[in-house]
C-alpha cells in the first residue's frame, strides 16, 4: 500500500511538470527502479520465486512493463541481466557480473547499479530549469548515508575492512579514504567517531555504548540528509531541485510509516521506536 502510495505521488510529479523536464525527472526516479532491480536480484539469488518477491515490486515505469516482466520471470541473476541488456542497468550489471561469478556475493551487482546512478545525477542537467547543483547535492548526501550505514552494518557483523568496502560507492562527500578508515576501526563506536562531526553522532554513539543498536547511528545520519531535502525543497523553488527535495521527504515519511508498522508487529517499546523516526516536518 505505501508502495502504490509513492508510485501515484510520482505519476501526479509528471503528470504536472512541464513536458520538456520530464525526461530529467525520469532520471530521478531510476532510484526507486533500481530499488526494483535490487530486490530481484537478492530474491533470485537466494532462490526465491517470484510469488514471494513480486509485492515488493514498484510501479515506476523507467523500465517498460514487458522488460520488467522478463526480469521478473528470469530464472536466475545471470537472466536478470541478459533481460537487461540494451539498458544502462545492464551495462552496469554486466560490469560487475564477472566479480560475482567468482564469489557469488551480489553486493557487486548491487553496488554497480548504486554506482551507475549517483554517477549519472553527478553529470546531470536541468537545462533552463536549474537545480542541477541542489540535485548533486542531495545525492551526495544520500550516498554518503548509504556508505556510513554499509561501513558500520559491516563492523557490527565484524567483517574485515575489505569486505565492508566492497558495497562502498562513490559519488559522495565523505572520501573514500576516509570510509576506509573508518572500515578498519577496531569496532563500531571508533568506527562511528569518524562522521561524528559532520553528521552530528555524539547522542547516538552515546546511545550505541548502552545498547549496542547501530539504529541511533544510522537514524541520525538519515536525520542530516532529510534536514538537506527540506532545505532543498524550501530553496529550490520552481525547479528539479524541488522535485529532489520532495522525493527525499517523501521517502523518509514512507520509511517513518513502515517503521512505525514494524514497530507495533513486533512491540517495540515508544521510546526505541521513537529513536528510529526521521521527522521531515
Amino acid at each position: 500500500a505505501l508502495s502504490r502510495n509513492f508510485s501515484g505521488a510520482m505519476k501526479k510529479i509528471m503528470r504536472i511538470s512541464p513536458k520538456e523536464v520530464r525526461p530529467i525527472i525520469l532520471g530521478l526516479f531510476e532510484k526507486y527502479e533500481i530499488n526494483n532491480l535490487k530486490i530481484i536480484i537478492l530474491a533470485k539469488h537466494l532462490g526465491h520465486t517470484k510469488e514471494q518477491f513480486a509485492p515488493y515490486i514498484m510501479d515506476v515505469g523507467v523500465l517498460s512493463r514487458g522488460r520488467m516482466q522478463k526480469a521478473l520471470d528470469a530464472k536466475g541473476v545471470k537472466e536478470v541481466a541478459i533481460e537487461l541488456g540494451g539498458t544502462e542497468f545492464g551495462s552496469a550489471l554486466a560490469g560487475a557480473m564477472k566479480d560475482y561469478d567468482k564469489d557469488r556475493d551480489p553486493v557487486h551487482l548491487l553496488s554497480a547499479l548504486d554506482d551507475y546512478y549517483y554517477s549519472k545525477l553527478a553529470g546531470m542537467n536541468a537545462g533552463e530549469y536549474g537545480g542541477e547543483r541542489a540535485i548533486t547535492k542531495m545525492a551526495r548526501a544520500q550516498a554518503d548515508a548509504k556508505n556510513i550505514s554499509s561501513v558500520l552494518r559491516a563492523k557490527k557483523e565484524g567483517l574485515s575492512e575489505e569486505k565492508a568496502m566492497k558495497s562502498v560507492i562513490g559519488h559522495g562527500m565523505v572520501s573514500k579514504d576516509r570510509l576506509r578508515a573508518a572500515a578498519g576501526a577496531k569496532n563500531v563506536e571508533e568506527s562511528a567517531k569518524h562522521f561524528e562531526r559532520d553528521f552530528s553522532l555524539g547522542k547516538a554513539i552515546e546511545s550505541y555504548k548502552k545498547n549496542g543498536s547501530i539504529i541511533p547511528l544510522e537514524t541520525a545520519v538519515e536525520k542530516a540528509v532529510a534536514k538537506k531535502g527540506l532545505k532543498l525543497l524550501r530553496n529550490s523553488v520552481l525547479s528539479v531541485g524541488a522535485i529532489a527535495g520532495f522525493l527525499c521527504l517523501k521517502e523518509e515519511e514512507i520509511s517513518n510509516i513502515r517503521k512505525i508498522v514494524r514497530a507495533k508487529e513486533f512491540s517495540i517499546p515508544s521510546a526505541e521506536l521513537q529513536e528510529m523516526i526521521v521527522q521531515v516536518w
